[in-house]
């Protein structure tokens, strides 16, 4: 959708979140080769966390490191949509739109699904999922 000339397109909230998480991704792996490289040019723990306003622990364990982890990720539970995701978007992807059909026939569930969270999530495809 284009309004105004100069304006950006909207983007939907999943979008945004993406990006923010990207974006505080790259952040932090910025820092951490931040600190590699001052700690490879034999500055000390405790001056590096000085310098860049840190504590000095998480400058203590990212040192050791060569590279740094990804950061965990919890495993979906039951009684989210992400649980469901695979089932889900095949479903969805065959037009079956009918929320709490796909929400009984997924998990047997006797009572409803919380209606407008599974819309929303299979609307956008709930990129949350692992």
């Amino acid at each position: 959708m284009t309004g105004v000339a100069g304006e950006q397109p909207r983007m939907s909230g999943a979008e945004r979140e993406i990006l923010t998480r990207q974006g505080r991704d790259a952040d932090r792996q910025a820092l951490f080769d931040r600190i590699r490289a001052l700690y490879d040019a034999d500055l000390t723990i405790r001056d590096i966390a000085q310098e860049l306003g840190l504590g000095l622990r998480r400058v203590q364990r990212w040192v050791r490191l060569i590279e740094l982890p990804a950061r965990n990720v919890m495993a979906p539970k039951p009684s989210t949509p992400a649980y469901h995701g695979a089932y889900l978007a095949r479903r969805w992807a065959e037009g079956v739109t009918a929320v709490k059909r796909c929400w009984w026939k997924s998990t047997g569930a006797a009572t409803p699904a919380p209606t407008a969270i599974w819309r929303a999530s299979l609307r956008r495809g709930d990129r949350r999922s692992p």
